[in-house]
């Protein structure tokens, strides 16, 4: 069976589903619903009124806003783990429960609706401590009284709302402090679960409480809200040194493991979906809160976890699909680089000697306090945590760095 997908230049052309043979089909005498078990929404470009709306949509989501609205808030989606993921002995049978914490800013009604039914519906209820959600300041009316009516049947929801824009790091620092589970997950506010996803997660933090969990990051293309889970299981997180995250190929990676399901470790993460024990994330100072709106802070928390007793892992058998977005809100902010300040902010207090990298990628001669802030605060809490040298950290977890001061 063949899927229409959207095409760029108006009309439609076909591609093959992947799900078209899913055991989840649908009765042949039923209307397939668009987006069902992950297959594109067809939309006609060539309608002037429909080719508006998608364009709009996308300059104000960053995704195609009109083709979720077409699908169910509730859509299905395949079960895509494998054989051996699905095998009882693979999870704990007692798990730790777990706070979930979405932030959003200005999120589409149904794709944030999507994200939290999906967690509902695909995680068994006695995991879920609660669900919190972080409203940005969004000034969206969608999201204020409407969204606060919606939830209020669903007692694990809770809405907290920032009091002035705080930016995602800030935010998402402000929603775990307000948790009171032993374990925090993050997830993006565009994000679908799939079945199964959380509990490889608490397995992996019930086994080390100072490893952080990430799940695979499948994608949906914020064009047509297709589902690809072929490029996921293939890539580990990593960066080069102007620390511009990036996904690398796992064979590329020096490290072996038994098979390819288990968890593998990874120097670095996406930033949006993880688990991560609450003490421990204390311990390592949540985020820096110097850091302005976003971006870096997923790098800090790589390097930080690795260098301070714990270590990262990408979980395989967890599966959570994330909607690729063109640009970011967070990002549509006047003034100074935030992305600057914040790499120079990680780079003075965790990166040792070999800080003067980054400033050269910068150019800039040394760190100017009165300009990216102090960071005498982060430099004791380090301190206070025992953390060992970024040397050790290149060495240990990213050997694969490309690096001229580590023969």
């Amino acid at each position: 069976m063949a899927t229409e997908l959207l095409s760029k230049g108006g009309g439609t052309h076909h591609r093959q589903s992947p799900f078209s043979d899913s055991k989840l089909a649908l009765p042949s005498n039923r209307e397939v619903p668009p987006g069902d078990l992950g297959r594109a929404v067809v939309m006609d470009l060539k309608d002037n009124a429909t080719f508006k709306m998608v364009k709009e949509s996308l300059k104000t989501y960053g995704y195609n806003s009109y083709a979720s609205d077409l699908m169910s808030l509730r859509r299905r989606l395949p079960d895509i783990r494998t054989p051996w993921c699905r095998q009882q002995n693979v999870v704990l049978s007692h798990l730790p429960r777990t706070s979930i914490v979405i932030v959003f800013y200005n999120e589409a009604w149904s794709v944030l609706l999507r994200t939290v039914h999906s967690i509902l519906e695909r995680t068994p209820g006695h995991l879920i401590h609660e669900i919190l959600l972080v409203d940005d300041y969004s000034t969206a009316a969608y999201l204020k009284t409407r969204l606060d009516d919606y939830f209020e049947r669903f007692p694990k929801v809770r809405i907290i709302r920032a009091p002035k824009r705080l930016g995602l790091i800030v935010a998402k620092i402000f929603g775990a402090k307000a948790t009171t589970a032993t374990v925090i997950t993050f997830l993006d506010a565009h994000v679908e679960c799939t079945v199964g996803w959380l509990e490889p997660l608490l397995t992996v933090i019930a086994n080390n409480s100072t490893t952080i969990a990430i799940p695979t990051i499948d994608q949906i293309d914020g064009n047509t809200m297709q589902l690809d889970t072929d490029f996921a299981p293939r890539v580990v997180g990593a960066y080069r040194w102007d620390l511009n995250f990036g996904w690398w190929g796992r064979a590329a990676m020096s490290k072996r493991y038994p098979n390819q399901y288990v968890p593998f470790d990874t120097p670095a993460m996406a930033g949006g979906l993880f688990a991560i024990e609450r003490t421990f994330f204390e311990r390592l100072g949540w985020y820096d809160e110097g850091f302005e709106m976003y971006g870096i802070e997923n790098i800090e928390l790589s390097i930080k976890s690795w260098m301070c007793g714990g270590k990262m892992v990408i979980v395989p058998c967890s599966r959570v699909a994330h909607i690729l977005k063109h640009g970011h809100p967070y990002l549509l902010t006047a003034g100074k680089d935030v992305v600057m300040k914040n790499s120079l902010r990680l780079a003075e207090v965790w990166m040792d000697e070999y800080k003067q990298v980054l400033f050269d990628v910068y150019g800039v001669p040394q760190y100017f306090p009165h300009y990216f802030g102090t960071v005498n605060d982060r430099k004791a809490l380090r301190a206070r945590a025992g953390c060992g040298s970024f040397r050790e950290y290149v060495l240990n977890a990213f050997p694969e760095m490309m690096n001229p001061l580590v023969p």
